[in-house]
């Protein structure tokens, strides 16, 4: 038996736009684009709404408390990996969401936007399977599906992308997962990410917030060197949740 089967999810049309003038000349601004501090994290939130008023991009820059004025932060592109770190913690995960769904903080005078990006990232079967926590689906005759076929499935193959496209006009994302039963299959190659290129370091991700559901998240690290998509480790994941 041989199937493949995927999922699309894809934001690009006028109703997941984000409303920022700086971004779009023009369109009616429904919820205007705010940046906050957030000391405990030690960074600077950046929301873009969409149109869309559940769903919002935000971009998180670190920051740093200046030596001269305790009441004073800048930020510091060279802390990124410690703001990572910060947020893969249970304490800072909390933290996250309480500012994702509410900033108790005031928005600063100045607002900070992130440069246009592209990121696309590839996972072999194996990386899939456990980032998707079913390592099991390699074991022989585990897997069965009862109500299509009374062969136990086996996984010949399976590929994953996601990917993020931030313009100055459009933002699009999206994540295929492809599995195969019998024969291999592959992606088209994609370009070399050179991060050079950028001159900021941030955390980037969109958010449901009726959901209370990350929906892509990943890393602009301006401080690595140009290196091809299948050694970055930490450019982009998702975790997308989809209904129907």
């Amino acid at each position: 038996m041989d199937f493949i089967l995927s999922s699309v999810l894809s934001c690009e049309d006028k109703r997941f736009e984000p409303v920022c003038k700086n971004l779009l000349p023009g369109i009616h601004l429904l919820r205007k684009p705010i940046t906050v501090l957030s000391p405990k994290l030690g960074m600077f939130m950046t929301e873009v709404p969409y149109i869309n008023q559940s769903h919002s991009m935000f971009v998180l820059f670190p920051a740093v408390q200046s030596d001269q004025d305790r009441y004073k932060w800048e930020i510091d592109h060279q802390s990124i990996s410690g703001l990572i770190e910060k947020l893969t913690t249970e304490e800072g995960t909390d933290e996250l969401r309480k500012v994702l769904d509410f900033s108790p903080q005031p928005p600063i005078e100045n607002l900070i936007l992130p440069d246009s990006f592209n990121l696309e990232y590839d996972l072999s079967i194996d990386e899939l399977l456990q980032d998707l926590g079913i390592q099991q689906l390699l074991e022989p005759d585990h897997s069965s599906l009862s109500n299509f076929s009374d062969d136990d499935l086996h996984l010949g193959g399976a590929m994953y992308r996601a990917y993020v496209r931030v313009h100055s006009t459009h933002v699009t994302a999206g994540a295929i997962n492809i599995f195969f039963t019998k024969n291999e299959g592959s992606f088209k190659s994609i370009e070399e990410t050179n991060y050079s290129q950028y001159k900021q370091s941030f955390v980037w991700l969109i958010y449901d917030r009726l959901c209370h559901t990350i929906l892509f998240i990943g890393v602009i690290n301006k401080n690595l060197p140009q290196v091809s998509s299948s050694e970055q480790t930490a450019s982009s994941s998702n975790t997308v949740e989809l209904k129907q």
